[in-house]
């Protein structure tokens, strides 16, 4: 039996202001380099470079329905106006992070979360958005994982005891990043298990307005790419979760995505952190003995 071999990465160095550099090792001896950016501090040559990858990836990662590998120019237009609102520090003025995962000069992996404050029937609160997207060539190797840790670390020190109501409001492209949302984020809604609260309906309407009466999907001009191993994975699926996805979103190839509405606070992020760190231990756990699972889960999408 080989020695127990945890995934790890290096002590952070700055890369200027708001830039922290890591080197991720992964248990199966891939390198890679993590920068993780924090929006607002960086300056404006910074963002552009910033923008640049997260463009890199997503048009990598995604497809124009209709398109089985390329986006149209129109698509690519609007992914871009997708990229630079997420990176609006006006709009998201709480809170703008972004991990980016590199394979030799190539972003091939990101993680990015922002918030912002608004005001819900009276009441201040902070709603939170994000995105993870992995090249289809890299995924499969527990990127996303390292990228989702540094950044919701870095949220968990900053406002997890802030006195405002906190809601993420993600949208699936994918039933398994439903899934891997779901668990992390039990009081998720939509769910096949949890009746949601008056108040996260009223947040989701706000955020998501008449998504509801239409079915509760929402339709995008990019898709994730599936290949053929992926799409495999999902048809023989038994898990709940995708299950439920698939018959609320049967054609999220064309598009359909599914918006989401997560309450955060204490007791979720306890039981996120836990999570995430118990799926760690466990692939870490897998890897060192030399088990790999026949049809094991590929990696999150956004």
């Amino acid at each position: 039996m080989r020695a127990l071999s945890f995934d790890r990465t290096s002590d952070s160095t700055a890369l200027g202001p708001g830039v922290k550099v890591r080197t991720v090792r992964t248990s199966s001896g891939e390198t890679f380099r993590m920068e993780t950016v924090d929006v607002h501090q960086v300056d404006a040559a910074r963002r552009n470079a910033l923008r640049d990858q997260l463009l890199e990836i997503q048009l990598r990662g995604f497809r124009a329905p209709g398109h089985p590998s390329h986006m149209d120019r129109d698509t690519q237009a609007r992914v871009e106006d997708y990229i630079d609102g997420c990176l609006n520090t006006d709009k998201h003025d709480a809170f703008n992070t972004v991990a980016v995962i590199f394979s030799g000069a190539r972003a091939v992996c990101d993680f990015h979360a922002y918030m912002g404050r608004r005001r819900i029937a009276g009441k201040a609160v902070r709603i939170v958005g994000g995105n993870v997207t992995t090249v289809p060539s890299f995924r499969g190797r527990g990127l996303t994982r390292y990228a989702v840790n540094a950044v919701f670390a870095r949220f968990i020190l900053r406002h997890l005891l802030s006195r405002h109501a906190t809601y993420v409001a993600p949208i699936c492209m994918s039933p398994v990043s439903y899934s891997l949302l779901h668990r992390i984020w039990p009081r998720a809604y939509p769910s096949p298990t949890v009746e949601p609260s008056t108040e996260v309906l009223r947040i989701y309407d706000e955020v998501f307005p008449g998504v509801r009466a239409q079915g509760g999907l929402l339709r995008e001009r990019a898709a994730s790419r599936v290949d053929d191993s992926t799409r495999a994975f999902i048809e023989a699926s038994d898990d709940p979760f995708i299950r439920f996805f698939m018959e609320r979103n049967p054609r999220f190839e064309e598009g359909f995505v599914l918006p989401m509405v997560l309450p955060f606070g204490v007791r979720d992020a306890f039981h996120g952190s836990r999570f995430l760190l118990a799926r760690s231990l466990r692939q870490a756990l897998r890897t060192s003995l030399g088990i790999h699972r026949q049809g094991s889960k590929p990696a999150a999408r956004r």
